[in-house]
């Protein structure tokens, strides 16, 4: 079985879907407890397009959409459960994070930091500088490009990166920014690209030099530019993915899968530079960053009905990852099998980890952890987020096992 890349963006410009009048004008927000017989019919509801899940991974809660014309039909399925009705309108939330987003555009050649979310342009433009400034240990390339013409930029960061020999050290691989809507996801990849080069946490300097020379990180902070632009212009509320529970067939849904796994030029340049490096050496690490709920997410999401062989190898990485996060700030992310609490087909780690063997494949759900902030996490949090998972980054790096492929013989 192949797996597409996890809930990708629908890239709107490409069909014709009608964005909700007023941008969501008298769409309500619904939340409620979280069981298997409420994820019964709330699949159902999302799969029949009455509802839409803004929480990508329920645990005690779930967060719906609910289009104003649902309203009566959706009261009908959902009663018994008493939602609670978190917002009335949710065109009033999304049109105060609209005129912040337009008060934080950055200006030409502005200086990149930790302060603020930033345009596709500073993030790019922080890249090139980096590896101007740092070209004994990073290469800036392009993965592929957009449907809009956007290249989809990464950092290939290794010591002594231009000897050919770099090429066979093991590879980690770490990305963001494939949700458009979530904003704190390439924030935190730069964070860790910063640190990494000396630039943040200079008490982890050594173990980053260390890494360097044992390494080498591909880095891709920005999966998909275009709708990571589109959310800064026009509407922060838009992704996607591809197959399985928790899609919908319907072109227009926010779950809309695609016609089939990697058919988007982000997803297919992901898979196709995964495949090419394997062919080099191994790819040891496969770690993919999303928000919000705060969670360590290990295999599988696409099924219930068994466990890796690995898995107790998983929880063991997944616990360190999280005791590392706690012990920055007290946040508690939680370390999780994501199908136990929510059904996910087309996860990226899924696919990383059973298709092309990377034993260390996971997801991670930064902050925060509920609907009461969700993606529009305030940028006073960046700086605090970035820290936290370095930590946990770090930790993962100290115990991976190293030149392991598996052979799960593409299921």
């Amino acid at each position: 079985m192949s797996f597409g890349i996890y809930l990708v963006l629908l890239l709107l410009p490409v069909v014709s879907c009608t964005v909700a009048p007023n941008f969501y004008l008298n769409y309500q927000i619904w939340r409620m407890d979280w069981n298997k017989e409420i994820a019964d019919v709330v699949l159902k509801l999302q799969a029949e397009d009455l509802i839409d899940m803004l929480t990508d991974t329920p645990l005690e809660k779930v967060t719906v959409m609910v289009a104003p014309d649902n309203v009566v039909e959706v009261t009908k399925s959902l009663r018994r459960f008493k939602p609670e009705v978190v917002t009335s309108d949710l065109s009033n939330l999304l049109e105060g994070n609209r005129r912040a987003s337009r008060n934080a555009d950055d200006s030409a050649n502005e200086p990149f930091d930790f302060l603020k979310y930033h345009d596709i342009t500073t993030i790019y433009n922080r890249l090139d500088e980096i590896a101007k400034n740092h070209s004994e240990v990073v290469e800036v390339h392009v993965l592929g490009q957009t449907h809009e013409g956007r290249e989809i930029k990464y950092v290939r960061i290794s010591h002594n990166i231009s000897e050919d020999s770099t090429r066979t050290k093991p590879v980690l691989w770490i990305d963001g920014g494939i949700h458009a809507r979530e904003w704190v996801s390439p924030s935190t990849v730069m964070y860790i690209i910063e640190t990494l080069l000396g630039y943040r946490e200079l008490q982890h300097l050594y173990k980053a030099r260390k890494y360097l020379e044992k390494y080498q990180f591909y880095i891709a902070p920005v999966l998909n530019p275009d709708g990571y632009q589109y959310t800064r212009n026009h509407l922060r509320n838009w992704s996607d993915g591809f197959g399985g529970p928790s899609t919908s067939s319907n072109l227009c849904s926010l779950v809309y899968p695609g016609e089939q796994a990697f058919d988007q030029l982000e997803t297919k340049a992901v898979k196709e530079k995964i495949e090419a490096l394997q062919k080099e050496t191994s790819v040891d690490l496969f770690l993919t960053f999303h928000s919000y709920s705060q969670l360590f997410l290990i295999p599988y999401g696409y099924t219930g009905d068994k466990v890796p062989a690995e898995h107790e190898y998983h929880k063991a990485q997944g616990d360190r990852y999280v005791n590392a996060v706690f012990a920055r700030h007290g946040k508690q992310y939680k370390n999780l099998k994501l199908f136990d609490f929510f059904p996910a087909g087309g996860v990226s780690s899924d696919w990383a980890f059973t298709s092309r063997g990377i034993l260390d494949s996971y997801t991670v759900e930064l902050r925060p952890n509920d609907w009461a902030i969700g993606f529009l996490l305030p940028d006073t949090e960046i700086i605090a987020t970035g820290q936290e998972n370095v930590d946990g980054v770090i930790a993962l790096i100290e115990n991976l096992k190293i030149n392991v492929t598996l052979n799960h013989n593409g299921t």
